[in-house]
């Protein structure tokens, strides 16, 4: 019995001690299964808090326009506070584009959904790299006949088009007045090559200027050693008053091929002839059966631009943006191309845009139409199919035109009180033209490649003509 008593002694006061100590520290046991209490004030999640709280945020990767990117983080920031979901925009450089999305698609990582070149599309597609997405291209027969050819292959629809932007030529109209008396630049090629050859005779006829002798200007003229072509004027379109003009005529951004290309077809020297090739198959019976398919070949007459090559130069790579752009304000540069969506950005009065539509079939300008894609890698591709139907809206298209001019893919998004009257013109132009223009970019870009190193002097004319020849007679061959 003393054992039994000593033990219960024991068992009391290690009792005692453990409730001593649970409320010397201010916990109360039964406040584990105590019901919290009810707040009946209910606050609706903010973005930034869902952002936050999310496992996982869909990620959009987009190269862009300083214009056209703030359009797409203010449409975005509106979707996500209409849904819910929270959306990372992730941007690219322009130089670094193609290397990006080729490395992390690769590696299967990265973006959710990318804003990728239309004319890319197949070859990603190819690649395993997109998912489908014809769920959500219901809308498709709204788009261009020849955009909808670009994200298509095999069948299936790989990616949704964002919006156009073709590239346009800009002018000073002031310094363009005082070297040729005219506001507006030439519309056909015999135009350009009278305009190309005032200006070259205008800026080697120096007049003698206060305390200069006439033997001091023949001096200098013979120091340039200027051919005789360069003398003479072939226009009646000349200023009242002799303007020496600058000797940068035509500039363009030096990495984008297709500025180039825009030009040289805004000049007429280069230009897509629609052709039809008959193709002769022979089965095993030696029976020959043949078809009629459609292509385009270009053909390029750089010889009208020969003499003017020397003021045809790309902006110097150490420029900036705001560099470029003062020289052109400045008269320094009379043209460039760039694309519509850089363009409206510096539109100032000095400068002058030339709308797309106002270039006829012989002479116009490459159109870039980035397109929403989905990538294969994808975890949220729901998100992301919702990201997309929201941006493919009419009502965002046309909020695209009306905030930023930037011009919508939907033929419904143009009307009398949402689009300039040259737009809806413009998405409509040609449209079987424009789908066989599209399709051999390829061949295309190994053209440009050949006129670039005439430009740069590496290869003569004779040569670019031989290695032109090389170029396309596979495509008027094609069996």
């Amino acid at each position: 019995m003393p054992k039994l008593k000593h033990t219960v002694t024991v068992i009391i006061m290690v009792a005692i001690s453990f409730v001593l100590l649970v409320q010397f520290m201010g916990i109360a046991p039964n406040d584990v299964e105590r019901p919290l209490a009810v707040d009946n004030t209910t606050t609706e999640p903010t973005v930034d808090d869902q952002a936050a709280n999310s496992e996982k945020r869909l990620t959009v990767a987009v190269s862009l326009s300083p214009v056209a990117y703030d359009e797409l983080q203010r449409l975005t920031k509106s979707f996500s506070e209409e849904t819910r979901i929270a959306v990372d925009l992730v941007h690219v450089a322009e130089k670094e584009e193609a290397a990006t999305w080729t490395n992390q698609l690769t590696l299967r990582e990265g973006a959710d959904v990318l804003l990728i070149d239309s004319k890319d599309v197949q070859a990603y597609a190819k690649r395993g790299w997109l998912l489908p997405v014809d769920s959500l291209s219901s809308g498709g027969e709204s788009w261009p006949d020849w955009l909808g050819s670009q994200v298509k292959w095999n069948g299936v629809t790989w990616a949704i088009p964002a919006y156009l932007d073709p590239y346009v030529l800009v002018w000073n109209k002031e310094a363009l007045k005082r070297t040729f008396g005219k506001e507006r630049p030439p519309n056909t090629s015999n135009e350009w090559q009278n305009w190309l050859a005032a200006l070259a005779g205008q800026s080697q006829v120096s007049q003698p200027q206060a305390g200069q002798s006439q033997s001091h200007v023949g001096k200098s003229m013979q120091q340039v050693n200027r051919p005789a072509w360069q003398l003479a004027l072939h226009t009646n379109e000349q200023p009242s008053t002799a303007v020496r003009p600058p000797d940068h005529w035509f500039a363009w951004n030096e990495e984008d091929e297709w500025a180039l290309m825009s030009l040289l077809w805004r000049l007429g020297a280069l230009h897509p002839e629609q052709e039809n090739i008959v193709n002769t198959l022979t089965n095993w019976r030696g029976e020959k059966r043949t078809s009629h398919t459609e292509a385009v070949v270009w053909t390029q007459n750089m010889s009208q631009l020969e003499a003017f090559r020397p003021h045809m130069r790309p902006w110097a790579p150490t420029l900036n943006a705001a560099d470029k752009w003062s020289r052109l304000k400045s008269g320094q540069v009379l043209f460039t191309v760039v694309r519509y969506s850089e363009a409206i950005a510096e539109v100032n009065a000095a400068l002058m845009i030339e709308p797309p539509m106002y270039s006829n079939s012989a002479v116009a300008q490459w159109v870039i139409s980035p397109s929403y894609a989905i990538a294969a890698h994808s975890e949220r591709t729901e998100e992301a199919k919702r990201w997309i139907t929201y941006m493919n809206q009419v009502h965002v298209q046309r909020q695209w035109l009306d905030a930023r001019s930037l011009l919508p893919v939907h033929k419904q998004a143009y009307s009398a009180t949402h689009a300039p009257d040259w737009a809806a013109r413009f998405i409509e132009r040609e449209k079987s033209r424009m789908s066989y223009i599209v399709k051999d970019n390829a061949t295309l870009l190994v053209g440009i490649g050949l006129l670039r190193q005439w430009l740069d002097g590496t290869i003569p004319l004779e040569q670019l003509n031989v290695q032109w020849k090389t170029v396309w007679d596979p495509v008027r061959n094609r069996q």
